[in-house]
C-alpha cells in the first residue's frame, strides 16, 4: 500500500514539474510516470533484498522451477487476466449501447456517471482482494468453517460500505452532476447525467455478492469458475439486459435499469453458486 500510495503521489507531483515547470510537455508525463515507478520499485527491492522484513525471503539459491506450482499460478492468474478483458469488452458494448439510446449526448451521460459510480468499485475490489487470500488459506488449512466465515463477511462488509456509498451518491447527485457539466456548452447533459447518477449506482449494492463469489473461487483455485461468473456478469446480464431495456424504449433509462437489474441477477446466481459450492467443499474436506 505504501509503494502504490508513494508511486501515485509522486507521479502527480512530477507531471506537474516536468509538464509546466521544466516544459516538457507531454513528453513530460512520461519521464514522471517512469521515474516514479522507478522509485518505487526501488523501495519494494530494499524491502525485500536488504531489510528483509517481509514474510517472504527470496533467494535464487532456493528458485527450483515447478511445473505444478506454475500451473496453480496460472489457474488463478490466467483467468483472473481474462476476467478483466471482459470487464473491458463490456465497457465497449455498454458504449454502444449508449449511443444507441441517446448519441453522442448518451456516450457522455453513461461515461460520466461511471466514473463516478466506479468510485464504488474501489472498496469492493480491496475486499475482493482480501477474501482471496483468507480463503486461499482456509481451503490450505482444509477450514471450511473458515472459508465460509470470511467470505460471507466480506459481502457483509462489503455491502454496508456500498450503501453509503450509493446513499452518499443519490443523495448528492445535482452536485455530483455539476462537477462534469459546469461549462455552458455540457448543460444539455445535465439532468440526464443527474437522472443517471440517482439510478446506475443501485447496482453496487449487491455486487458484492458476486465479487466475492469470484474472489473466493479465485481462492480455492478455482479461477475458471470466477472467469465463468465475471463474463456472465459483465458481458452476459449488463449487456444483455441494458440492450434489452434500450429496445423495449425507455432511452438512456434503460441502459441504467439494465445494468442494474442485470447485476443483481448474477449477484444471485453468483451466491448461490457460491454457498453451494462451499458446502460441496465442506462433505469432500470431512
Amino acid at each position: 500500500m505504501l509503494a502504490m500510495v508513494l508511486g501515485s503521489g509522486l507521479n502527480i507531483v512530477l507531471d506537474t514539474i516536468f509538464i509546466y515547470t521544466l516544459n516538457f510537455g507531454i513528453v513530460g508525463a512520461a519521464y514522471a510516470t517512469l521515474l516514479s515507478m522507478t522509485i518505487t520499485s526501488l523501495f519494494i527491492a530494499y524491502w525485500l533484498f536488504i531489510k528483509r522484513d517481509t514474510y517472504v525471503e527470496i533467494t535464487l539459491r532456493d528458485f527450483s522451477p515447478s511445473w505444478e506450482i506454475l500451473k496453480d499460478i496460472l489457474r488463478v492468474g490466467l483467468p483472473a487476466s481474462l476476467s478483466q478483458l471482459s470487464m473491458s469488452i463490456a465497457m465497449f458494448f455498454l458504449n454502444r449501447v449508449a449511443i444507441m439510446a441517446g448519441g453522442e449526448n448518451g456516450v457522455a451521460v453513461f461515461t460520466s456517471a461511471w466514473r463516478v459510480t466506479m468510485l464504488g468499485i474501489v472498496p469492493i475490489l480491496g475486499m475482493a482482494a482480501a477474501t482471496t487470500a483468507v480463503a486461499g488459506a482456509a481451503y490450505g488449512e482444509r477450514n471450511t468453517e473458515k472459508l465460509e466465515a470470511a467470505y460471507l463477511y466480506a459481502i457483509k462488509i462489503a455491502f454496508m460500505i456500498e450503501l453509503g456509498v450509493v446513499s452518499f451518491i443519490m443523495a448528492f447527485a445535482s452536485q455530483v452532476a455539476y462537477l462534469f457539466t459546469y461549462s455552458e456548452i455540457a448543460q444539455v447533459i445535465k439532468q440526464e447525467l443527474i437522472s443517471a447518477l440517482r439510478t446506475l449506482p443501485i447496482f453496487l449494492l449487491l455486487t458484492p455478492f458476486s465479487m466475492m463469489t469470484s474472489a473466493m473461487f479465485q481462492g480455492i483455485g478455482e479461477g475458471e469458475k470466477s472467469l465463468i461468473l465475471t463474463i456472465f456478469r459483465t458481458l452476459v446480464m449488463q449487456v444483455g439486459f441494458a440492450y434489452t431495456f434500450v429496445n423495449l424504449g425507455p432511452g438512456l433509462r434503460g441502459v441504467w435499469l439494465g445494468i442494474v437489474v442485470g447485476n443483481m441477477v448474477a449477484a444471485v446466481m453468483g451466491f448461490t453458486w457460491g454457498r453451494v459450492r462451499i458446502r460441496a467443499l465442506r462433505r469432500a474436506l470431512r
